[in-house]
């Protein structure tokens, strides 16, 4: 696992709310970081599950 450091401020912060959240990414954008338009909350999820944070899931529908 690499040290939460070696990601970005926006996915740092993503981490932190991920505690108290588990949904889709444009939900968790819409809670975290409802002002950054500009932010793939996506994107964000998969730096967290390739520096080992999160482990992503997918569920069937």
């Amino acid at each position: 696992m690499r040290p939460l450091a070696a990601v970005g401020a926006d996915d740092r912060l993503l981490s932190l709310r991920l505690w108290c959240l588990a949904d889709w990414p444009r939900r968790i954008r819409a809670e975290v970081l409802p002002y950054d338009g500009g932010y793939d909350c996506d994107e964000g999820l998969q730096h967290l599950h390739e520096a080992g944070f999160i482990v992503r899931q997918e569920v069937a529908a």
